[in-house]
């Protein structure tokens, strides 16, 4: 993260010393701006520094905003501006991170300083943190759920939460995550359980989200109202642990069933032929949607030989909808030479769904190929496999 700040504060009574210290590469380099000529106070007690305003102003709009207002009437006004409402600890913490440093600041220190950083407009720092507050989710996922560090983040995330109204457009990646990590609130804890839910209450997108992993294919056709009133149901927190514990059984049901290979047969010439098993439980699927444990830990892969005439290729995938198994599909979509997926280019061809019976695998028989009118009929379509040590 770059950027171009220094601070030196004015020796005197307050005897505050350096605050980022003035040996760094980009403080020797601000040497040839003369000395500092901008006097910043904070706190109640109005603890002094001073910096290069021409750097600062850089760093927070706020800050350029008001030494190039001509509200300011004399030149010793455009050299003095105050932050009361910041304490000298949380004011040095703010100016250390704008820095080019290698240090990384802590959750606490990410919460203490992140509303500062938006309300004086430090737009550099405010994405350094978004940042930084995105990694700690992402490091955090372990391809079943956010188990390791899950009680650490829910603290961070009741506390970005309990932020003012500035947050969903600040810190933009934080909040992306932290609403995944809300949609999947299964664990052993319904005291934290209870105290996260009121955080999604007027959040449809991570109610949803939320009610697709608990329900999976249950949820088709439910309203958002439907939707709030199941996790308003004072049984919800305890219907989580029951589902959490329901898919550790899955897991380790799941992870039994080894098969050596899947063939599908009676399709078209695109869909029939020799699938590849590949585990979802990678780095890429921290992407995925929902769940993806129990039927949704593996997929089945063919890739086709043709290629489209923008030069894309196409891929065929059998994989459940959901952690139960309760609906499988055969799609295809197509993939440029990067391998990466063209948006909107799946295309469901086959779909089991019993209503009744779920499936860990998939299931070999009862599948429906989809019509052009997007309705399924009957099809012939089986798979075949074994159980066993996959061959390859």
């Amino acid at each position: 993260m770059s950027s171009s700040e220094e601070t030196e504060p004015e020796n005197g009574n307050n005897n505050s010393g350096d605050a980022l210290g003035s040996a760094t590469a980009m403080s020797r380099r601000l040497q040839t701006f003369g000395s500092p000529d901008l006097a910043v106070t904070v706190g109640v007690d109005e603890h002094l520094y001073k910096y290069h305003s021409l750097i600062l102003a850089s760093q927070s709009l706020y800050v350029d905003t008001l030494l190039s207002s001509p509200a300011a009437r004399t030149e010793q006004e455009k050299r003095r501006i105050s932050f009361p409402d910041i304490t000298r600890e949380t004011w040095e913490k703010m100016m250390k991170y704008l820095l080019p440093t290698n240090t990384i600041p802590s959750a606490d220190d990410l919460v203490e300083i992140i509303p500062f950083y938006d309300k004086y407009q430090f737009l550099d720092g405010m994405a350094y943190c978004d940042e930084i507050l995105a990694e700690l989710y992402i490091g955090s996922y372990d391809g079943y759920g956010y188990r390791e560090h899950h009680m650490d983040l829910a603290w961070l995330t009741a506390c970005i939460y309990d932020l003012p109204d500035f947050f969903p457009k600040s810190i933009p990646l934080a909040i992306k995550w932290g609403k995944r990590f809300l949609s999947r609130l299964w664990g052993d804890d319904e005291e934290l359980i209870k105290t996260l839910l009121p955080l999604i209450e007027n959040d449809n997108e991570t109610t949803r989200a939320m009610v697709s992993t608990f329900l999976g294919r249950k949820c088709v056709g439910m309203t958002m109202n439907e939707m709030r009133d199941l996790v308003k149901q004072t049984d919800f927190p305890e219907q989580c642990i029951v589902r959490n514990s329901q898919i550790s059984m899955l897991d380790e049901q799941r992870q039994k069933l080894q098969i050596a290979y899947l063939d599908v047969r009676g399709a078209s010439d695109l869909v029939s032929g020799t699938y590849d098993e590949r585990s979802c439980h990678h780095e890429r699927h921290v992407y995925a949607g929902n769940h993806c444990g129990g039927a949704m830990g593996y997929i089945w892969e063919k890739k086709d030989s043709r290629l489209m005439d923008d030069g894309a290729s196409v891929t065929l995938k059998v994989g459940a909808i959901d952690c139960y198994g309760s609906a499988w599909e055969i799609y295809s979509f197509t993939q440029t030479d990067d391998e990466e997926e063209t948006e909107h280019s799946k295309k469901v061809l086959y779909r089991w769904e019993n209503g009744i019976f779920t499936s860990l695998v998939p299931p070999k028989y009862g599948w429906e190929k989809a019509e052009d009118d997007e309705t399924f009929v009957k099809s012939k379509m089986c798979l075949s496999y074994s159980f066993g040590k996959p061959y390859y």
